[in-house]
């Protein structure tokens, strides 16, 4: 049923966007046939370079349990696992990650370190990012209240080392006793460090998106930071909704609901949905670098190579 759940939701919200845009076709085919495609392309190679920075961001991680291995190598696992994000089974990527990663030389445990301390980063420097969209919030809601709740939120995601939050998970009751104990020596510059790559990785994010979005409507530079607000708040949606894999459908409405605030729900659809056309495309052209470095055989090279 669950299983079930993780197809029919995403496509039928999928569906839903894709008749959200036939509603108002003609006003969408126009921005779609004044479009820049130097811009489309510059926000293609942002995407692209924010696989790069994922590896890199997940290399990092490697150190800070002390593993050494070389970027390539982290490179070529990365891209490879990050393929099974959009399989049902929203963790089904972390897996393949953890087993790639026994081909470097890294144990099951911190296998399973890096990949939670990975989502945990990931999870912190888009809500971090996602605070950016406060001054449209406040149009809505209370501003003191708004701003006091960002305050405490920004507080705890910026002085408590995750390796406190996680050295509690193996006492949950029930659950506790599946969850490994995390690995983790950086201190708390390293914390900081960690967590600042996060926060650049978002903010380039919504770059892209930035400059897709400017290829179909005028868009002011000022917009810039509410556009990656936006963006980062739509991602932390679907990352935290289970029936969703890689927030698939889930964060693509949450984000053309939020763009209802400057365009026409229509335009902010196909925006969403070419965003996640981008953001697959970019993906297939990093997974096609791979298999120019490292040849067709990708996983089987891994056993190669112990």
């Amino acid at each position: 049923m669950q299983k079930g759940l993780k197809i029919l939701v995403p496509t039928s919200i999928l569906f839903f966007l894709v008749w959200t845009i036939i509603q108002k076709w003609t006003l969408v085919f126009n921005q779609i046939a004044s479009a820049n495609f130097i811009l489309l392309l510059a926000s293609l190679v942002v995407l692209a370079s924010t696989y790069v920075g994922g590896a890199y961001f997940w290399y990092k991680i490697l150190q800070a349990i002390s593993f050494q291995t070389s970027f390539k190598e982290v490179f070529r696992v990365f891209i490879v696992s990050n393929f099974g994000r959009f399989i049902p089974g929203v963790v089904l990527h972390y897996v393949v990650r953890v087993y790639l990663s026994k081909g470097l030389g890294l144990g099951v445990k911190e296998g399973l370190s890096t990949v939670f301390l990975e989502a945990y980063y990931n999870l912190a420097g888009a809500i971090i990012v996602s605070l950016l969209a406060l001054p449209i919030a406040a149009k809505f809601f209370p501003p003191l209240w708004l701003f006091s709740v960002a305050a405490v939120v920004l507080s705890v995601v910026v002085f408590i080392q995750p390796v406190k939050v996680f050295a509690l998970l193996p006492r949950l009751p029930y659950l506790g006793k599946y969850l490994p104990e995390v690995i983790y020596k950086n201190g708390f510059r390293g914390h900081l460090s960690l967590l600042g790559l996060s926060v650049g990785f978002f903010l380039l994010y919504g770059v892209a998106f930035f400059l897709l979005i400017s290829a179909f409507v005028d868009n002011p530079l000022s917009r810039i930071l509410d556009i990656s607000g936006l963006l980062s708040a739509s991602w932390v949606v679907g990352f935290l909704t289970p029936v969703a894999p890689g927030g698939l459908g889930v964060s693509d409405f949450s984000l053309a609901f939020l763009l209802k605030i400057f365009y026409d729900f229509s335009l902010a659809s196909f925006l969403a949905l070419a965003f996640r056309f981008n953001l697959f495309l970019a993906e297939c052209l990093m997974f096609l670098l791979v298999i120019k470095l490292f040849g067709f055989d990708v996983v089987s090279s891994f056993k190669r190579s112990k």
